[in-house]
């Protein structure tokens, strides 16, 4: 679980750095998706060490 968040929020920078340099009609949709993957990866991470702290 803790390598799925890493993994989501890592997936969701490279969107987040493409979605920014590339030239579409579709930034706008394309940044948004990126900041849900990284606020989901980032919830996963965050959980799963929470749990391995206690």
């Amino acid at each position: 679980m803790l390598k799925n968040g890493m993994f989501i929020m890592s997936l969701g920078f490279i969107i987040l750095i493409l979605g920014l340099t590339s030239l579409s009609e579709n930034n706008g949709w394309i940044v948004l998706l990126a900041t849900v993957f990284i606020l989901v990866g980032f919830i996963l991470y965050y959980r799963v060490e929470k749990k391995e702290k206690q």
